[in-house]
């Protein structure tokens, strides 16, 4: 008997199934909401911070397993962001 892993197939005929949220809904990237805690929270106004095109999934087949492979991009890689008054 074969012990089925995550993102396993479950037979050598049989591929493993993969479903990216933000292509589910069209985008490229995710659209994604971090929590924040103290002087953050209380300087944003909020405790939820978006960082529109930080985070990004794509679908990936490695050996017999698939998995949603998630990467975020550096620090300075992205767009330069400065607080607002």
């Amino acid at each position: 008997m074969r012990t089925r892993t995550f993102g396993g197939a479950v037979g050598p005929e049989l591929a493993g199934v993969c479903a990216n949220p933000a292509a589910l809904l069209g985008h490229v990237v995710l659209d994604f909401q971090l929590s924040t805690k103290g002087a953050v929270a209380t300087t944003q106004g909020t405790p939820l911070v978006e960082n529109p095109g930080v985070i990004s999934a794509t679908c990936t087949t490695a050996g017999d397993h698939t998995f949603l492979a998630i990467s975020a991009k550096s620090e300075g890689s992205g767009p330069s962001r400065s607080a607002e008054p």
